[in-house]
């Protein structure tokens, strides 16, 4: 999930690969804004690039 949030795609798109629905996209993003401690997706993008590419 995160190498495709991280990849730039949406959700439908990421929903579509994955053969989940928008909303199960959706509650995985919530999840993971909650535990990185985020108040948005676009923190948690910043965090997740810091993370990964740093």
């Amino acid at each position: 999930m995160l190498r495709l949030i991280i990849s730039c795609n949406d959700n439908k798109r990421i929903a579509m690969f994955l053969n989940i629905t928008n909303k199960t996209v959706y509650s995985h993003i919530s999840n993971i804004i909650k535990k990185l401690d985020m108040n948005n997706s676009l923190n948690m993008n910043k965090r997740i690039n810091e993370m990964f590419y740093c």
